[in-house]
């Protein structure tokens, strides 16, 4: 049985304007690492997720962290 834990909500406004674009890189550059001749994966990965991160996600991620609250 799960139990239910604490939920606190809260608003997490970085998001929005990035949520697109994220999506679209993500569905992209997860897509072309799949796809990736044997050996290159990391050659694909490494310059998919900096640009990924640098695209919004390290804001949003920080956002998050931020605003995290450890039920426990």
């Amino acid at each position: 049985d799960a139990e239910a834990g604490l939920v606190v909500p809260v608003t997490l406004s970085v998001a929005g304007p990035y949520s697109e674009d994220l999506k679209a890189k993500s569905e992209e550059g997860t897509s072309n690492a799949v796809r990736a001749p044997q050996g290159q994966f990391d050659a694909i990965w490494d310059p998919f997720i900096a640009d990924w991160r640098a695209s919004g996600a390290d804001e949003i991620i920080a956002e998050r962290a931020a605003k995290y609250v450890d039920p426990y």
